[in-house]
């Protein structure tokens, strides 16, 4: 593979991956720092247990999918950097170490690999329930997810 297509695709991948961390911790922080609106009381509990998990899962995977990718690389025992906006002097988060000890660059790839799986399954569910709620229920909830409660 030409080294240089390797480089400017790393320098992408880990440029978006480390936005996304940044962009997730924001929005955590948002979160629980202002009152969101409360869900309304046409929601069935059942349905109301299963929107807060799937945002617990959603926060979740937008967290532990890039520092998985960020510690497989730190972990990983060559020399290839980490890329931030065409740098590669990002710090390692995890110390390097040699394949086939516990915490090596596959046990961190897999868990970053699982919760690509992972994120598109549980992204499915909630834009097939955001869509359900708008044609079949029309209860509001996707107009109130678009542009806040009313």
């Amino acid at each position: 593979a030409d080294d240089t297509l390797v480089m400017q695709t790393s320098n992408a991948h880990h440029t978006l991956g480390l936005m996304v961390l940044s962009i997730a911790v924001m929005r955590l922080i948002w979160r629980f720092s202002n009152v969101t609106p409360g869900l309304p009381d046409s929601l069935r509990t059942y349905q109301r247990y299963m929107a807060r998990l799937t945002h617990v899962f959603l926060y979740t995977i937008l967290i532990v999918y890039p520092l998985s990718g960020w510690a497989a690389l730190s972990a990983y025992e060559g020399e290839f950097p980490i890329f931030f906006l065409g740098y590669d002097s990002v710090p390692r988060i995890v110390p390097q170490v040699i394949e086939g000890e516990p915490f090596d660059y596959p046990f961190f790839a897999e868990i970053h690999r699982y919760m690509w799986r992972l994120g598109g399954a549980v992204l499915l569910v909630h834009v097939s329930a955001a869509l359900w709620h708008h044609w079949s229920a029309r209860d509001g909830i996707l107009r109130r997810m678009w542009r806040g409660a009313k």
